[in-house]
Order: C-alpha cells, then structure tokens, then sequence
C-alpha cells in the first residue's frame, strides 16, 4: 500500500537542519553560542 503524505516529518527537520548549517557554518563558536542564545529565548 502507498501512502501519498503532503507532509513529511523527517524532510521537515533534514530542510531545517541544512538551513542551520548554512547559517552557521563561517561562525566561531562564540557566534555560534549567540546565534542560539537568540534563537531558543524570546
């Protein structure tokens, strides 16, 4: 049986994670540090 999904869980975080990565790949680790700071505080 095929299930025809419109939404994908694990290509959701994949997306999520390349794009972080893309973010932050030229930081140090202090930037990296302040990066999450602003990211997981509101």
């Amino acid at each position: 049986m095929k299930n025809n999904k419109t939404f994908d869980c694990v290509e959701m975080k994949h997306e999520g994670a390349k794009r972080i990565l893309f973010e932050t790949q030229k930081m140090t680790i202090s930037e990296q540090l302040e990066y999450w700071k602003k990211k997981t505080t509101n």
